[in-house]
């Protein structure tokens, strides 16, 4: 079923690294969001900033059961920048790439539609 992981390694890799977190996720502080773009459908670059951990290869963006969560032209930069690859697509699907991640990999979930 699609899950969001619980906080605990989930991959032989991250099993071996316990101490080193390969994988994580946040809870989205969507205030910093709608404060800037109006909406909390649109990721700001100060929400961006928040996500964001240094070293993270890929964030994995879940956009809503209907992908209605978007980035912000400053949210890309910020990732960008930081030569951090962002995958966003709808949450059923970023599950799913979550689940078989591997690396420096952090994530965001829009659950709520």
């Amino acid at each position: 079923p699609n899950r969001v992981p619980r906080n605990r390694p989930t991959t032989p890799t991250a099993r071996k690294n316990r101490g080193k977190p390969l994988k994580s996720y946040k809870k989205r502080k969507k205030k910093l969001s709608k404060q800037e773009t109006g909406s909390s459908h649109m990721v700001s670059r100060e929400e961006a900033k928040h996500i964001y951990e240094p070293g993270a290869a890929c964030v994995i963006i879940g956009c809503g059961q209907y992908g209605a969560l978007e980035l912000s032209p400053e949210a890309q930069a910020h990732f960008h920048k930081r030569d951090c690859v962002v995958d966003a697509r709808p949450t059923p699907a970023a599950i799913e790439t979550w689940n078989r991640a591997e690396g420096k990999v952090i994530a965001m979930f829009h659950v709520t539609c």
